[in-house]
C-alpha cells in the first residue's frame, strides 16, 4: 500500500515536471517567435525592408484609425468628461506629455495647442450649462481629435469605456455616460474594428523590421545573455519604437527603433 502511494506521488511530480516543461517550450517558442519568423521569410520579398514612402503611409494609417476612435470616444456626455479630467489644472499642464508634437516643435506650436485646450475645455463647461446643437458638438469634437492625443491615452479612455458594459440596469448608464446600451455597444464594435486594423498595420509595420533586432542582437553576443534573450529586448523595443512613430517628425522608424 505504501509503494501504491509513493507511485501515485511520483507519478503526480511526473505530471508536474511535463507541465513545467510545455510551458517552457511555449515561453521559449514565445521569445523566439521574431526569430522563427525571420529565418522562415529570409531571402524572401516579405522581409524587404520598408521605404520612407511606405512607412509614412502605414503610421498615417494608424492614426487615421485612432482619429476615428477619438470620434467615437468624444461625441458623448461621458467621453468629454474623460478628456477633461485629463486637464484638471490647466495653469500646470505640460502640453507636451499628451499630444503627439510632429514639426515643428515650436513655442508658437505649443502656444496654439494650449489655447486649443483652454478653448475645448470652454465648450465642454458650456455643454454641462446647455444642451449643444449637432453643429456645436461636430466642431468640439473635431477640436479635441485635431488636438491629437496621444495614443495611450485613448487607449485608457477607451478601457473605461468597456467597463460602462458592465453597469446593469440601462437607466444608470443612461445617467453615468448620457448614451444608452444600444449605442454603447455599437460604438465598442466600431472600435474594435479600427483596432483590427491597427493591429494588423502595426504587425506589418513590425514583421518589415525584423532584421534589426536580429542584426542589434548580434553586436550584443558573447556577453553573459542568451541570444533569444537579446531577440526578445530588442523585439519589445522594435514594437515600442512603432507605438511612439511619428511620420510628422520625419524621423525613419529604424532610427528610431535603434
Amino acid at each position: 500500500m505504501d509503494l501504491f502511494k509513493i507511485g501515485e506521488k511520483l507519478l503526480k511530480v511526473a505530471q508536474i515536471q511535463e507541465e513545467v516543461d510545455t510551458q517552457e517550450k511555449v515561453n521559449k517558442a514565445h521569445i523566439t517567435d521574431a526569430t522563427f519568423i525571420y529565418f522562415r521569410n529570409l531571402g524572401e520579398n516579405s522581409m524587404a525592408a520598408l521605404s520612407r514612402e511606405e512607412e509614412y503611409q502605414l503610421a498615417k494609417k494608424i492614426e487615421t484609425a485612432y482619429r476615428e476612435i477619438a470620434k467615437i470616444l468624444f461625441s458623448n456626455k461621458f467621453g468629454l468628461n474623460e478628456f477633461k479630467k485629463l486637464f484638471k489644472k490647466l495653469e500646470t499642464v505640460r502640453i507636451k506629455k499628451f499630444i503627439r508634437i510632429g514639426i515643428p516643435m515650436t513655442h508658437e506650436f505649443l502656444n496654439q495647442r494650449k489655447n486649443d485646450l483652454l478653448e475645448i475645455v470652454t465648450r465642454i463647461n458650456d455643454s454641462k450649462e446647455k444642451d449643444l446643437n449637432s453643429q456645436e458638438k461636430e466642431i468640439l469634437v473635431q477640436k479635441i481629435v485635431k488636438f491629437d492625443l496621444q495614443y495611450r491615452y485613448l487607449d485608457i479612455i477607451e478601457e473605461k469605456f468597456k467597463k460602462l458594459a458592465k453597469i446593469k440596469k440601462d437607466e444608470n448608464l443612461e445617467k453615468t455616460a448620457g448614451l444608452s446600451r444600444e449605442i454603447l455597444v455599437e460604438d465598442l464594435g466600431k472600435i474594435d474594428y479600427f483596432k483590427i486594423i491597427i493591429k494588423e498595420t502595426i504587425n506589418i509595420m513590425w514583421e518589415k523590421n525584423l532584421k534589426l533586432p536580429i542584426l542589434m542582437a548580434k553586436n550584443f553576443e558573447g556577453r553573459g545573455i542568451e541570444f533569444s534573450d537579446l531577440i526578445s529586448v530588442g523585439n519589445d523595443g522594435l514594437r515600442k519604437a512603432i507605438e511612439i512613430f511619428d511620420y510628422r517628425r520625419q524621423y525613419r522608424l529604424i532610427t528610431i527603433a535603434v
